[in-house]
């Protein structure tokens, strides 16, 4: 499955198209007006969607192989959401969340979002890593594990320099 958003009808709108038999088949859309999406499959055939929409982040769960999403939920303020689902059934979002208004290019009115859902979906809730307790972690990309633990690499300018960071989180 692929997804992408499309501004053909006015606003961006998400799409998905899905591979059979060889071919790709582009799907109607989702109705759901966003950008920045991404997609994971868990191994029930669950697809997760995250996406941000006018700097907010959200997740939906679709059942049938992303043909249709249940009701989004709002995570956050934030950008450049990213969804990962472990082998056993729990999933994550992690994003670039803001901790308060100001130029979206000051990096120390951010930091890492995280939000994790347990096998089988429900609620989403957000967590507030402590990593290091400081703004200006940009984020880079997560990684669900087993358990609800998540891999987290993020940028981190807090100290005036930017360096690589990498730190399994749980909740």
């Amino acid at each position: 499955m692929a997804v992408w958003k499309d501004k053909r009808s006015g606003e961006y709108e998400l799409w998905t198209a899905t591979l059979a038999d060889g071919k790709w088949t582009r799907n109607r859309p989702l109705g759901i007006r966003g950008a920045d999406p991404t997609i994971a499959c868990d191994d029930a055939g669950a697809v997760l969607l995250a996406w941000q929409d006018r700097m907010e982040v959200h997740v939906a769960r679709s059942a049938d192989g992303g043909k249709t999403f249940g009701a989004a939920e709002r995570l956050g303020l934030g950008l450049f959401a990213r969804v990962t689902c472990a082998a056993d059934g729990s999933a994550s979002v992690v994003w670039e969340r803001f901790v308060r208004k100001g130029n979206l290019r000051d990096d120390q009115i951010k930091q890492v979002g995280i939000a994790t859902s347990n096998a089988g979906g429900g609620r989403w809730p957000v967590h507030e890593p402590s990593l290091g307790g400081r703004t200006g972690q940009v984020l880079s990309n997560g990684e669900a594990r087993p358990g609800g633990a998540v891999v987290l690499v993020w940028i981190d300018d807090s100290a005036g320099e930017r360096r690589l960071s990498v730190e399994e989180w749980a909740p």
